[in-house]
């Protein structure tokens, strides 16, 4: 039986050659600053092959994150600020109207990119062209924006796959995202107690009452698996909100006291911005402004 381990992976791209993990066979329970690769191998690695921006190919930055974007590239994507702190949609200084007559059942939603160039191509490369890299580069961009407001421990628990589809792609890309989150915040992540029990249709090309429809009885709750106070349910993208919805609500039926979601993207769809600051770059630590409002 193969145990929880981690497996180096070279690609070239472009020209230029990229070092990323794939997590395999990640334990029920993952504790950050686990060494899964001895430091001379890693730094031997580091040597031959130095960090490269997964996006333009200049020296990566390796003082905030894992090396897989340059600081201007970091500092150029598209943010989310004056989103809504519920639902992570533009709102326009008197708060969310729509939140505020249904409240989500989560507590905060931690968006600070908008699903928009580049991000969109990262998104892509991690989920159908198995870039492991791209899901690296995206927890970066999350890390530098800061985690999301939470009371006192807390658990990243990746929005599952069902396991047919985990099979044809080879991983995870939300527990891809959350394990370098881990190493990033510290919070230990638990990728096996919240299930996909049930195949669904891609949501994808789906409107938004045929995608809760599509997520009925979708996701359980493993018996006997503990359940945290708080709950942070990590995902590469939001767009209408209905998966992590379900994920929420199965948590919260579990007994899950908060549930927080912190996701790689917002999708805006046909949403009008606010007005804000910078609405075109993102801003780094934006968690610390919306915990006051939240």
């Amino acid at each position: 039986m193969a145990t929880a381990g981690c497996m180096k992976m070279v690609s070239c791209r472009e020209g230029v050659f990229h070092v990323a993990e794939q997590y395999l066979n990640p334990p029920g329970v993952c504790q950050p600053g686990r060494p899964r690769w001895p430091a001379a191998v890693c730094g031997l690695l580091d040597a031959l092959l130095p960090p490269r921006c997964v996006l333009c190919g200049d020296p990566a930055d390796t003082a905030d994150g894992d090396g897989a974007l340059c600081r201007p590239c970091l500092a150029g994507l598209p943010g989310n600020p004056g989103a809504c702190p519920r639902c992570g949609l533009p709102e326009s200084g008197e708060g969310c109207r729509d939140c505020r007559i249904i409240p989500p059942p989560w507590r905060h939603v931690q968006a600070p990119i908008r699903y928009d160039f580049p991000i969109d191509r990262l998104v892509r490369r991690l989920k159908f062209g198995r870039d492991l890299a791209a899901g690296r580069a995206l927890a970066a961009a999350m890390a530098w924006a800061g985690p999301p407001p939470v009371r006192g421990s807390a658990v990243l628990v990746p929005v599952p796959l069902h396991g047919f589809r985990r099979w044809r792609r080879g991983y995870n890309q939300a527990a891809e995202i959350a394990l370098h989150l881990s190493k990033a915040t510290g919070w230990p992540v638990d990728a096996g107690s919240l299930k996909r029990v049930r195949h669904t249709r891609a949501q994808s090309g789906l409107h938004a009452r045929q995608r809760k429809t599509n997520l009925d009885g979708a996701f359980a709750w493993r018996a006997g698996r503990p359940i945290p106070d708080t709950v942070v349910l990590v995902d590469d993208v939001m767009t209408t909100g209905a998966t992590l919805d379900a994920c929420t609500r199965v948590a919260r039926r579990a007994g899950a006291r908060t549930v927080v979601l912190w996701v790689a993207a917002r999708a805006l769809g046909g949403a009008t911005p606010g007005t804000t600051v910078n609405p075109d770059v993102i801003q780094p630590n934006q968690s610390a402004s919306n915990a006051q409002r939240s």
